[in-house]
């Protein structure tokens, strides 16, 4: 990717705050393949140690077992939020869903017509839920399934260092989820069916990996910088209210400490959530921009 298309990527964020929300609802598919890695390769080491030695499946079935009882009562003010959260749940799932989705349609119409009307474009991205969340449910199988069959199978009992099933592993998913994002845009902008789009979204990293692989790299120097600025503001924000903090402890005044206090954390949470959903938002129009740039390279972009 150019680095000035980069920064004009950047500039239409900013100047769109509609972007923002999307991109805050869009968080969960917001995750770059290089920062995974590094953030979950001691999680990655635990899970396929425990995996191989069957310990995870022996302490899953032991809970099982010794979790079944007839229940004596029923709370229904527990079960009343229990039933809340898993419906607030899964609409934020769906609200994820649906603008990852709509980033797609958005890149392509900022590229052809610079304005996109938000929902219109939610509308239009309903149809495609079903087939995006199956690819979803498709890909995690796939990563977690062949991992498990090898925990499963003879082969955990072969004195094989650790660190080949984390590379296993870490290639695997980092496969899936290049690949994924593609096929994706199968999906969504040329409307292919899902087995065509599989293919042709395979094919398409193949013929890409490289440009693919930039783009990532790219993408995880972005995330540490607006990690950086975060941590810089977070800094800024912090001195003044820690040294009013000590003043107003000092002088035993408590109202003081905690309205300071909850402006502090007002502060950092809002710039927090600001810059996440614009890094959220900046990473999906970069994917789906070089997606467009190299499938249709005769259009003029």
């Amino acid at each position: 990717m150019e680095i000035k298309s980069l920064k004009q990527t950047l500039k239409i964020i900013w100047e769109n705050p509609i972007l923002w929300l999307l991109g805050f609802l869009s968080i969960p598919f917001a995750v770059n393949e290089i920062s995974l890695i590094i953030i979950n390769i001691e999680k990655i080491n635990n899970w396929i140690n425990n995996l191989i030695t069957l310990k995870v499946i022996r302490a899953q079935f032991g809970q099982i077992f010794s979790s079944i009882s007839l229940p004596t009562s029923v709370n229904l003010d527990a079960l009343s939020r229990f039933i809340l959260a898993i419906i607030v749940t899964l609409l934020f799932i769906y609200l994820s869903f649906l603008t990852y989705i709509a980033f797609l349609f958005i890149a392509r119409n900022l590229k052809h017509s610079k304005t996109f009307i938000v929902p219109e474009i939610l509308q239009k991205s309903t149809k495609f839920i079903l087939p995006v969340v199956g690819l979803n449910i498709i890909s995690f199988f796939i990563i977690y399934g062949l991992l498990s069959l090898v925990g499963l199978t003879p082969l955990y009992k072969i004195q094989i260092p650790i660190f080949v099933y984390i590379i296993i592993f870490i290639l695997i998913e980092v496969f899936i989820s290049f690949i994924s994002r593609y096929i994706v845009c199968f999906l969504v902008l040329e409307q292919e069916r899902f087995f065509l789009a599989v293919k042709k979204g395979f094919i398409f990293f193949i013929k890409n990996w490289l440009v693919t692989l930039k783009t990532s790299l790219i993408l995880f120097i972005t995330t540490i910088l607006f990690g950086l600025i975060i941590l810089l503001i977070s800094i800024g924000v912090s001195w003044p209210c820690f040294f009013l903090f000590y003043i107003f402890l000092q002088f035993n005044v408590t109202l003081g400490f905690w309205l300071i206090f909850l402006f502090w954390a007002l502060i950092l949470t809002i710039v927090f959530a600001i810059l996440i959903s614009i890094l959220s938002a900046f990473q999906f129009l970069t994917w789906n921009n070089l997606f467009l740039k190299l499938s249709h390279p005769e259009e003029d972009f």
